[in-house]
């Protein structure tokens, strides 16, 4: 009890509405006033301002967040010669579409993005094979047995095998995952991060590796968007991203300049180990 009594509670919470219910719930809980603080701000936004370390302890809990963080495309277009040339996706507006609204297209430009770059070589994403790894990463669907993951690993490399190789592949990069970790790192360096979230979301059409599930929800319908992001209005659609954690422990061993390991639990065996604490 007397550890509780000193300790300091801060949620960050980018929408004003649940921010407000998050206080209110604390408030309800009887937390006294002096021992927390509710920010409407993002985790992100949060760590850019402090330029000098915290203090302390800190004991990170992020819940669903790394579904909805920005991601960067990043294309890999195989040459006669073996090589493999990178380029990155901007997105820019077309103007003059029929309806008379503006609409958004792709165009790829030779990689300069030191963000995009950095993550991409961290997960070995600038290599056909090192991509390859990362697709098979979320092609498991969630809450299979071992004998059929061993099944369905050996068909898709006897698929894989059968068909020609495809000479352009294109990737959605966690570049904002990478960016807040090194934030979180350098802002709290006595840290411990807990991350919960989604590993598997329904493959969308056009083969593009990690990519995106884009929904929108108007009077209680749910639109799926087949993962074109562009296609939607800006602001009315959520997009979701899985999330690899074999990658993220890779980045996160990265961003501690390899000091640090992270481990990787199932919900299942999170819950047995810590459901009941001394």
């Amino acid at each position: 009890p007397d550890v509780a009594d000193r300790c300091k509670y801060l949620l960050l919470e980018v929408s004003p509405r649940l921010a407000e219910q998050q206080a209110a719930r604390l408030r309800e809980a009887g937390v006294p006033n002096h021992q927390f603080r509710v920010q409407c701000t993002s985790t992100a936004n949060w760590a850019e301002k402090h330029h000098k370390p915290l203090s302390g302890p800190w004991f990170v809990l992020a819940l669903e967040l790394l579904d909805n963080l920005p991601h960067d495309k990043l294309r890999a277009q195989l040459s006669d010669d073996g090589t493999v040339g990178l380029l990155e996706a901007h997105v820019e507006r077309v103007q003059g579409s029929r309806d008379g609204d503006d609409s958004w297209r792709e165009v790829f430009q030779p990689l300069q993005d030191q963000t995009l770059s950095t993550a991409g070589t961290l997960l070995a994403l600038d290599q056909l094979n090192g991509i390859e790894q990362f697709e098979r990463a979320f092609l498991r669907p969630p809450h299979r047995n071992g004998l059929l993951d061993v099944v369905h690993d050996f068909l898709h490399g006897i698929a894989s095998a059968a068909m020609p190789s495809k000479r352009t592949k294109d990737v959605f990069v966690p570049t904002g995952c990478w960016l807040l970790l090194q934030q979180l790192c350098s802002t709290c360096p006595e840290h411990q991060l807990t991350f919960a979230d989604f590993t598997w979301m329904p493959p969308q059409p056009g083969g593009q590796v990690n990519s995106p599930v884009v929904q929108s929800q108007h009077e209680g319908i749910t639109h799926d968007w087949q993962g074109n992001y562009l296609a939607p209005p800006i602001g009315e659609a959520d997009v979701m991203f899985a999330t690899d954690f074999g990658s993220l422990g890779v980045m996160y061993h990265a961003a501690t300049g390899g000091k640090r390991s992270g481990r990787t639990v199932s919900t299942t065996e999170f819950m047995q180990e810590f459901a009941e604490l001394p």
